[in-house]
């Protein structure tokens, strides 16, 4: 596949907007262009559901503030994303957006967005993330959930910091965890042996000083998923940026430690990463109400039509279908 047959479509909100020069939105869709990436654009997260209906896309690249223009739909871009990956687990979500609360973050990273790229780190940084996930659609082949892909020893392993989660809250629903003090020993730990489960459990990130170090070893964590899969659990009720390098990292789920029911979301999580051994999370379907569509316009209809084909032989397939009926009977 080439880069012009990867089809992305970007939601931004000042996408049609010529007020500023400088407009982020649309120098990113043109750095995209110029890499030879095919485009869709809309400033409406309606149309982004109805797209999905219409058209096969790749990557969905989403802003996240959308109350600069009209919609019917009600909620943000992470809202968008989330139904996305609630109705496909094949194509990638990836944010590009200069806005953003904490729960958006989690919402991302619970959701499986690809990436959440904020609007200063530029459209450079953006080029890269879509091609990586260009890549990566390349390369990827789709683990059909299995049993069969469930090869384990059995043990959980834990890294722990001091945290208001007590250690023998983890112990009431993970029976004899393998606890480690140091992220690096647990990820070397975690290459060599088969665990079942990974839980990264911490109230509150490093210092600048250890974070670079955090990073790369949740992400080599990560990158062993789906076997094991791996929840990471952290303060995260204040709009701390660096909580993005964890989103970024595509953990299984990021739980909120600070959460008044994060006991009840530990136990969900940990059955879900249990009893899931596909690639690519299924989510359940969104509601209904949340699936907007909007009418064929004639010329879409006129498009899934042959130029050949008349209504007339459209009327007499279906009185030879009556017929055959008849003699049937």
């Amino acid at each position: 596949m080439e880069k012009k047959e990867f089809k992305i479509l970007f939601l931004d909100d000042e996408m049609f907007s010529k007020e500023d020069p400088e407009n982020p939105a649309i120098i990113a869709k043109e750095k995209l262009e110029a890499a030879g990436y095919t485009i869709e654009v809309t400033d409406k997260m309606s149309e982004v559901i109805d797209a999905y209906y219409k058209n096969y896309f790749h990557l969905y690249i989403l802003d996240i503030d959308m109350g600069k223009v009209e919609d019917t739909f009600k909620g943000n871009g992470v809202d968008i994303g989330e139904i996305l990956c609630r109705m496909t687990s094949i194509s990638n979500v990836v944010v590009y957006s200069a806005r953003g609360k904490v729960k958006d973050w989690l919402k991302a990273a619970n959701f499986h967005f690809y990436n959440y790229v904020h609007k200063k780190e530029g459209e450079e940084k953006l080029l890269s993330i879509v091609d990586e996930v260009f890549e990566y659609t390349q390369k990827h082949k789709i683990v059909i959930p299995s049993f069969k892909n469930s090869k384990h020893d059995n043990s959980v392993l834990v890294y722990y910091e001091k945290c208001q989660m007590p250690l023998e809250t983890i112990k009431q629903h993970i029976e004899e965890p393998v606890i480690f003090d140091s992220l690096e020993e647990m990820a070397k730990t975690a290459e060599v042996k088969t665990p079942k489960l990974i839980l990264v459990i911490l109230q509150t990130l490093p210092g600048l000083s250890k974070l670079l170090a955090f990073e790369k070893n949740l992400k080599k964590i990560t990158a062993l998923q789906p076997n094991p899969n791996v929840i990471v659990c952290i303060e995260a009720s204040k709009e701390d940026k660096q909580l993005l390098r964890v989103v970024n990292a595509r953990p299984f789920r990021m739980l909120n430690i600070d959460s008044p029911v994060f006991e009840n979301k530990f136990k969900k999580a940990i059955d879900d990463a249990l009893f899931w051994f596909g690639e690519n999370e299924i989510f359940d379907f969104p509601n209904e109400e949340q699936m907007v569509r909007m009418p064929m316009t004639e010329e879409e209809i006129a498009e899934l039509r042959p130029d050949d084909w008349k209504y007339e032989e459209w009327e007499d397939d279906e009185n030879n279908e009556v017929n055959e009926e008849n003699d049937n009977e």
